[in-house]
């Protein structure tokens, strides 16, 4: 209740303690537990009580419920700001793209996936010096996946961002989002994740990918990273 009351009064909560103590040599350090706040884009509460009463939650002032068993997952918001660099426009209106829709009358989703590549290696090309026939290193796909949050269809015009949130020594994890022309909501944001290797070995360099890959993937590169990886 204390905390509680603390959050309420200009949220004097934060930094709070209880249950520890200074320990000697530690240089100050306090164990037990406390309040803090950490910079993070997604949160997943999961309660197995039976009780109801332990099941709910406040999220910016809305009680809600968790059913048994179940969980919630809050995100945060987001929008073209997150993301460095508006590659290209995938779709114009001068151009048919009625296919791209399925039976639902909306983006299939195969569709994102499609776009995604092509964005990513678009880049590699244009900016990385990469030459898909001939480079002597080369991207593998590693991993890949798509979190949805609002349908797109024809005649709709997408438009795709792209950034970088992890640079390693042989692999890179690229963050791409998708948005409806003039509209400042995402509508979907794919993970890709890209072993580069040697053509003649397929396995990653002893010294990593090649300097002029490393440069323009830098240039992408941010320094929060909501990547999981």
């Amino acid at each position: 209740m204390e905390i509680m009351m603390a959050a309420y009064d200009g949220g004097k909560h934060v930094n709070m303690r209880w249950g520890g103590t200074v320990a000697e040599g530690q240089d100050g350090k306090e164990d037990g537990d406390g309040v803090g706040y950490e910079d993070i884009s997604e949160v997943r509460i999961t309660t197995h009580e039976e009780d109801a009463r332990w099941r709910k939650v406040c999220i910016d002032g809305t009680i809600v419920e968790i059913p048994a068993g179940g969980c919630m997952v809050v995100r945060r918001h987001r929008s073209r700001s997150h993301w460095t660099r508006v590659c290209r426009t995938t779709r114009s209106p001068l151009q048919s793209a009625r296919s791209d829709n399925d039976m639902y009358d909306h983006m299939n989703n195969s569709v994102y996936n499609f776009l995604f590549d092509s964005v990513i290696n678009s880049y590699l090309i244009d900016h990385c010096g990469l030459h898909p026939p001939m480079s002597a290193q080369h991207p593998l796909m590693a991993h890949t996946h798509c979190d949805y949050f609002a349908a797109i269809s024809y005649p709709k015009v997408a438009e795709l961002c792209l950034r970088v949130n992890k640079l390693s020594k042989s692999s890179v994890v690229y963050e791409v989002a998708l948005f409806e022309r003039d509209v400042e909501q995402v509508k979907a944001v794919g993970e890709f994740v890209h072993v580069f290797v040697d053509r003649a070995t397929k396995r990653p360099n002893a010294n990593g990918m090649n300097g002029q890959l490393r440069r323009g993937l830098e240039k992408l590169l941010v320094t929060e990273s909501s990547s999981k990886l």
